[in-house]
């Protein structure tokens, strides 16, 4: 007696093989959830290679002490939030008077959250003095911060 594999149960065979040899090849640290990138997520190359994020951070001298995704001016934090940020993207602003005027031309929500201490990671009312931010498209939300004219 003959056994007849058809050409679609051959292929699938051989498909399941190859997955199998490629999956128990890998490393384990291939397998983490954590490394993956999911397909309709979009990945913004700025600076250096960084996946979406909730918070930004902004220090005059662009030192944010242990902080990631530090940026020396509010504008240049709400430039990279417009991509590379989740909604919605808080943009923790640190202490000091910023001279700029930022504007949001995205449809994206931005918190700007003042007063910062990156130093001590304290929060003061009061701290952070901005001016009056424009926004074209999108909204931003202030928090612990005065404006200025």
């Amino acid at each position: 007696m003959q056994y007849r594999i058809s050409p679609i149960s051959s292929l699938m065979l051989m498909f399941s093989l190859v997955l199998f040899i490629i999956l128990t090849t890998l490393p384990e640290s291939s397998h983490a959830s954590d490394t993956l990138v999911p397909f309709k997520q979009k990945v913004n190359v700025h600076e250096n290679t960084r996946a979406l994020t909730a918070t930004l951070h902004v220090s005059p001298d662009g030192d944010c002490k242990l902080n990631d995704n530090c940026y020396s001016t509010i504008q240049a934090a709400i430039n990279y939030a417009t991509t590379g940020c989740t909604d919605p993207c808080t943009i923790r602003v640190g202490e000091g008077t910023y001279s700029e005027h930022p504007t949001l031309n995205s449809a994206k929500e931005v918190i700007l959250d003042g007063g910062w201490n990156f130093t001590t990671g304290s929060h003061t009312p009061g701290a952070t003095k901005i001016k009056d931010p424009s926004v074209n498209s999108g909204s931003i939300k202030l928090r612990v911060l005065n404006v200025i004219p």
